[in-house]
Order: C-alpha cells, then structure tokens, then sequence
C-alpha cells in the first residue's frame, strides 16, 4: 500500500503538469485534481500502516509466547501495534481523529520497540571467537563442534 501512495504521488505530479487530455482543465481544476489525488494517497498510507501494525502485533505475540526476547520488551511491542493499529483504523473512519491523538505520535512506541528489539538483539547476539576456542553450534538436529581458529593448535 505504501507503493501506491508513491505511485499515486507521482500521478499527482502528472496531472500538474497539465499536458495531453488534461489541457482541457484550467489551472485551479488541476490544482484540486493534484490534491484529490494526494489526499487519497494518504488513505492508502493509513490502510498499510494498519497492516503494518497487524504484522508487528503477530510477531511482538511471537516474541511474547517464545520468550526469546524479555516478556517486557514484547508486551510493549504488543501494546506498541495494538496502539497504532487502533490509531490507523480511528483515522481511516474519521479525519477528525488527528486532533485527538497527533499524525505523529502513532508509529512512535512502535518505532521506539523496534529500536530497543534491535539493540537486545545485537547486544545478547554478539559473540567473540577465543583462538583455539571449540563453539557447539547444532545444525538439524546434529551437533556439531567447530573450532574458532583451524591449525592453530
């Protein structure tokens, strides 16, 4: 969906410029045509920002049930989507609702989770190689020993 939005951004751009069938249109209908078709960008926008959130919620579920990550990092990404799904869905029915709640603050806790996600995981994943050190690493069910440094012993 956001594609479209680009795509759609790119049709306005067009319909600005005026030229073929659309030199029958005067500059103000152009005007109004551009932003008809910026304002419907923006519905496609918010229709996959719900289902952005969608994924992020099933995945942040994932982590929660899998407690590969710490449960509270998941709960908030659970939270996170829930919030900006219901953010994205308020919008979508009622243009009104971006005085309640700011355009700005709905991909914020999500953006903020996926962020801190990164972090843990770079930081629990990192992992140094000693020389001559063996690392158990399990491929398909079969353990296998590698070692760090091959001839160094």
């Amino acid at each position: 969906m956001w594609f479209v939005q680009v795509l759609g951004s790119f049709s306005a751009l067009r319909v600005m410029d005026g030229g073929g069938s659309l030199q029958a249109f005067e500059s103000k209908q152009l005007q109004a045509l551009a932003g008809l078709q910026l304002a419907s960008g923006w519905d496609a926008y918010y229709i996959g920002l719900a289902f952005y959130a969608l994924s992020t919620l099933l995945f942040s579920w994932l982590f929660f049930q899998s407690r590969y990550i710490p449960r509270i990092l998941a709960a908030w990404g659970v939270l996170a989507s829930l919030f900006e799904g219901v953010c994205a869905f308020a919008y979508l029915n009622d243009r009104g609702f971006g005085a309640v709640v700011s355009v700005s603050w709905y991909e914020m806790p999500t953006m903020l989770f996926e962020l801190a996600l990164c972090i843990w995981i770079l930081w629990k994943g990192r992992r140094v190689a000693r020389i001559g050190k063996t690392i158990p690493v399990g491929v398909g069910g079969i353990r296998l020993v590698s070692t760090a440094v091959q001839g160094l012993k």
